[in-house]
């Protein structure tokens, strides 16, 4: 029997090594996602704290204190809107990784399904390169059994 050789496997190894690629760049670009939301998280709470401090204290403070805490408050918040475009370019970074991925995938499954096509097809012609043998075997035997 004959073996399967697919004239594409070089074509198919690249795509697969590729969609690993792409694979571990989404799961990085999610890492990075993750820790620009930790950060916004981290700024909110740190927000709340300040504003809890200045409730507990209300009436305690000097005017200086109050001005410190509001411009303390104010760099928080401006901190926040920054890390909330952070957040978002990290999304979209995420989103056109994933595409880029899904494309990858798209990309190799053609390869994929083209090999097991050609596989196919060649296990096919093998089974009737078989019979042919086999029917000539057949018919050599029938022709000396007649002599």
């Amino acid at each position: 029997m004959a073996i399967f050789k697919f004239n594409y496997e070089s074509l198919l190894n690249l795509k697969i090594g590729i969609e690993k690629k792409e694979r571990n760049e989404l799961a990085k670009r999610i890492g990075d996602l993750a820790r620009e939301k930790d950060f916004l998280n981290r700024l909110f709470e740190k927000q709340e704290k300040v504003i809890g401090e200045m409730h507990k204290g209300e009436g305690k403070f000097r005017v200086g204190d109050l001005k410190e805490y509001a411009s303390f408050l104010a760099n928080i918040r401006t901190e926040i809107e920054e890390q909330k475009i952070m957040v978002n370019d990290a999304k979209r970074n995420v989103d056109k990784q994933r595409e880029k991925l899904k494309e990858a995938l798209k990309e190799k499954k053609i390869l994929e399904k083209l090999k097991d096509k050609k596989m196919k097809e060649f296990l096919l012609e093998e089974v009737k390169k078989e019979q042919k043998q086999l029917d000539e075997v057949t018919s050599y035997k029938e022709s000396k059994k007649s002599h």
